[in-house]
C-alpha cells in the first residue's frame, strides 16, 4: 500500500520533548500493526504528518496515541493526503 492509497491527513505537533519521544514510539508500533497508515516527517518544519484510509480510521489512531501512548500534541485539521503534502519533500519516521 502506498500513500496514494490513504486518503486523509492530520498534522501532528506534539507540545514536548517527552511526548514527541512517545509519539514517535506510538507510530511506529502502530505503523508497524496497520500497514494502512503512514507516517511521515517534515523535514523543513519538523511536523509529523498521519495518514489514513479515511477520518473515522484517523480518530481512531488519534485517539490511541492520546490514551495508549499518552501523547499530548496539537491535531491539525484533517485533509486529503494531497493537499497536505503535495510536492514536499519526506521521510518515513520508522
Amino acid at each position: 500500500m502506498s500513500l496514494a492509497d490513504s486518503t486523509i491527513s492530520v498534522v501532528v505537533m506534539p507540545r514536548t520533548a517527552a511526548d514527541e519521544q512517545r509519539l514517535d514510539r506510538g507510530l511506529k508500533q502502530m505503523s508497524a500493526e496497520d500497514p494502512r497508515l503512514h507516517v511521515l516527517r517534515d523535514p523543513q518544519s519538523g511536523h509529523t504528518l498521519i495518514s489514513a484510509v479515511d477520518l473515522e480510521h484517523l480518530e481512531l489512531v488519534v485517539d490511541r496515541l492520546k490514551r495508549q501512548f499518552l501523547v499530548e500534541a496539537g491535531i491539525g485539521k484533517p485533509t486529503s493526503t494531497g493537499d497536505v503534502w503535495r510536492g514536499r519533500p519526506g521521510g518515513q519516521l520508522n
